[in-house]
């Protein structure tokens, strides 16, 4: 019991992955009076950002998150969220193991060039690329009659 907890204070362990954030705000149901039409400020209209880390980059024992927003989803921008975590690692003293999908962002030459500089304290475990076996939205077919 001593040794995993003393290993849970010399590591973290990061779940990354990218939310895209729409800035064309729309008030679907809003009571307002005639002739005042209700806004959202917004950082611009129809643009999509995207947050390195926003559903993902969180520790998973609950120490703390990273978070980059970019209007990109490329290796530019992964670099970006790598050098956020990089900070991180430099604050907190603990390697990070970070999971990882096979998207083109994570997997280009560029990413894979800068996830190895910092092979030192970074860890990446990757995801594998397709289970169908883990795919919740995959149903039954159903028989050529249409019957269930």
């Amino acid at each position: 019991m001593r040794a995993a907890a003393g290993t849970a204070s010399e590591y973290e362990l990061h779940y990354q992955d990218e939310t895209h954030l729409e800035t064309n705000p729309y008030l679907c149901r809003v009571w307002h009076r005639i002739g005042v039409q209700p806004t959202v400020p917004a950082a611009g209209s129809n643009r999509r950002l995207t947050c390195f880390g926003s559903a993902g980059s969180v520790e998973a024992c609950g120490r703390g998150r990273v978070e980059v927003l970019c209007a990109a989803q490329d290796s530019a921008a992964f670099v970006r969220y790598l050098e956020a975590l990089e900070i991180r690692f430099l604050a907190t003293g603990r390697k990070i193991f970070l999971v990882l999908d096979n998207g083109p962002c994570h997997t280009s030459t560029v990413s894979r060039a800068a996830m190895t500089a910092r092979a030192a304290w970074l860890h990446v475990l990757w995801l594998a690329p397709y289970c169908p076996n883990l795919n919740p939205k995959t149903s039954t077919p159903r028989s050529a009659n249409g019957g269930t």
